[in-house]
């Protein structure tokens, strides 16, 4: 547990707000929130994560721990500066919906390569005696953190199809839901 929960809480909060979820939510909105991009998102993500947990291993063999221990304290602090800074939504170019799968694994994974999550987790792999389990958690965690933005963008669309009034408990979902 203690090689995949933090990997798993720390990745979750780190995405919390990111362009992963605009992404997300272009993508549903484009895709309609197929199989397909949900496959494809989750692929990336797992890739992504079991990359950085292995580039963390690796680090972890060259490095002694008090330098491990730095990075994951700038992880840490290029995850919480990273909650302050305006985001804006990734732009998504006409594509057909053939290969929702290909463009929604390709553009999560270079939306997400190098970026803090991968920092983090590549830390926390270094200091964990299991990588792919910290590997494993990070992914759960981009997938949790992915699930808010699509049960939000669903929630918006059920509201728009219905034409239902909007109260003051779907506007708090959409306020708490999406940055």
């Amino acid at each position: 547990m203690d090689s995949l929960l933090p990997p798993l809480v720390g990745t979750f909060l780190a995405e919390w707000g990111d362009r992963t979820q605009f992404l997300v939510i272009l993508l549903a909105a484009r895709f309609g929130g197929s199989a397909r991009m949900l496959a494809g998102i989750a692929a990336a993500a797992i890739l992504n994560s079991l990359l950085a947990a292995f580039g963390g291993k690796l680090i972890a063999e060259i490095i002694n721990f008090q330098a491990i221990t730095l990075m994951m304290a700038i992880a840490l602090l290029f995850a919480a500066a990273g909650g302050f800074w305006p985001q804006t939504a990734p732009k998504l170019a006409g594509a057909g919906t053939a290969h929702a799968m290909w463009i929604s694994f390709f553009a999560f994974g270079v939306l997400e390569f190098g970026d803090k999550s991968q920092f983090l987790t590549a830390t926390l792999a270094a200091r964990s005696q299991s990588w792919w389990l910290a590997g494993l958690g990070a992914g759960a965690g981009w997938a949790h953190a992915i699930g808010v933005a699509m049960s939000a963008a669903n929630a918006r669309a059920t509201h728009r199809q219905r034409g239902a009034p909007r109260t003051a408990r779907s506007r708090a979902c959409e306020l708490s839901c999406l940055p």
